[in-house]
């Protein structure tokens, strides 16, 4: 397919590419085809009523995607709706104009398929609210706090809500079926409240958990140690139940272990105050223009998706249970900060970036002993990937410690050198984040007497 041909070109060259995949399937004899092919062989299409059921193979099926992903791509419309979707509706209208009432696949009709899918994705955008279940910490000070465009409650105050979506079902809900979801809701202190504009529900469901993860990772950037902190989480995450039995044996005598965590960080009861005090309160509102971004397409730039990329490398890592994992993953969060799309020498470049920006912090050392520090994580990393290393190595658990360390302070670093550059500068790229990382080093340098 031309790439450089318009949207309705290449809409055209699939429908026409559909039409002769039916006439090639209409005569192929099924039983040629082996039986574990045949529902992508023969992969159709139908119309919104279904009376119209086209056959047009798995290829077309996947043209008809790829050219709706460049679509939505194009009209920045990729937070409206998801790409099936989208698929959904295109497959429906080309299976009626073009084989149902069978017209040309000339440019004009293309047209006119193109912009009555534009008018009905515009025309069902609507606000989709998403309350998300989380652990943040004990209590229910503050009753109420924003971050970005997440607003966080307490799950206690939040019962008309529970109510009303119970309430909800189109059939009597059984008693037994209440109580097991109104003690779903109380296990978890909080809840993230989240709306978005979208025309799809799965894509609602996709960009609002996004919004109140990176929303909790704020919070656990700020409050946690490190990246050891893995109570400040979500009901949709891995790993989220904190009680949890052990059945083992010694010999023929069993044993049960019950493990029961409160499910919740111990912050003072000020913490929100306190957190929007000084420095903290001016990264904070940078933090707020970051959460924002991810449901707001037109507010996005490259340092704001940088850091939300980064942002979610560091909760995944956080989270994890397996040491080796970790590692690899706050190693990501280096390298997805301070990586500027080198294909060599990148552990180099990393360490060294990494090194002054945290060089001028209280107790991080110097940019020689950073270095050196970044160098011995990546090292393991690089053995933990490559299989040279022992995967369940005492020693991991340490490193992990290091890594959790570093790539927290590397994300608080480069926050305030976002500040200082500009949040939502739309003209900054890698070139420029190059020059800045030399300024950086080049300050600490001269403060350094020049060693």
């Amino acid at each position: 397919m031309n790439k450089r041909a318009s949207m309705e070109q290449k809409l055209a060259e699939i429908v026409r590419f559909c039409h002769d995949k039916v006439k090639e399937l209409r005569s192929t004899d099924p039983n040629d085809i082996p039986l574990r092919d045949r529902m992508a062989h023969f992969a159709p299409i139908s119309d919104r009523s279904g009376e119209t059921y086209v056959e047009v193979g798995m290829e077309a099926r996947i043209r008809i995607q790829e050219w709706c992903f460049e679509y939505l791509k194009r009209r920045a419309w990729t937070h409206l709706i998801s790409v099936s979707q989208c698929a959904d509706r295109v497959e429906e209208a080309i299976a009626f104009r073009f084989f149902k009432t069978r017209r040309v696949a000339e440019i004009g009709a293309i047209a006119k398929l193109v912009s009555a899918l534009d008018k009905s994705i515009q025309a069902d955008v609507k606000p989709h609210r998403y309350l998300w279940l989380c652990h943040i910490c004990f209590g229910t000070n503050p009753g109420e706090f924003c971050i970005g465009t997440v607003r966080f409650r307490p799950t206690a105050l939040c019962g008309s809500e529970v109510e009303a979506a119970i309430g909800s079902w189109r059939s009597p809900v059984e008693e037994g079926f209440r109580a097991r979801v109104e003690e779903h809701y109380r296990s978890f202190g909080w809840i993230a409240d989240v709306t978005v504009e979208t025309a799809d529900r799965a894509a609602a469901k996709r960009m609002s958990l996004l919004a109140a993860q990176t929303a909790l990772t704020v919070i656990k950037l700020f409050l946690s140690d490190g990246g050891s902190e893995s109570r400040i989480r979500m009901a949709e995450q891995p790993n989220y139940l904190l009680d949890r039995a052990e059945l083992y044996f010694i010999g023929p005598e069993p044993h049960l272990t019950w493990h029961q965590d409160g499910g919740q960080a111990s912050f003072a009861e000020t913490w929100w105050e306190n957190l929007n005090q000084g420095d903290n309160a001016i990264r904070l509102r940078a933090l707020d223009r970051v959460v924002c971004a991810v449901s707001r397409p037109q507010e996005q730039t490259f340092l704001k998706l940088k850091y939300l990329n980064a942002l979610r490398w560091f909760n995944d890592a956080s989270i994890d249970v397996y040491a080796g994992s970790r590692i690899a993953k706050f190693v990501t969060v280096l390298e997805t900060l301070t990586g500027c799309n080198e294909r060599d020498q990148l552990a180099e470049a990393v360490g060294d970036r990494v090194a002054y920006m945290l060089a001028g912090w209280p107790d991080e050392g110097t940019p020689e002993d950073i270095r050196t520090k970044v160098k011995r994580i990546y090292v393991v990393r690089s053995e933990l990937l490559h299989g040279v290393r022992d995967p369940i190595g005492l020693e991991l658990g340490r490193i992990a410690v290091d890594a959790a360390h570093v790539a927290h302070m590397t994300l608080v670093a480069f926050l305030d050198l976002m500040i200082h550059i500009g949040v939502d500068r739309d003209d900054y790229d890698h070139a420029k984040l190059i020059r800045d990382f030399a300024i950086t080093k080049g300050n600490v340098q001269r403060m350094a007497g020049g060693v």
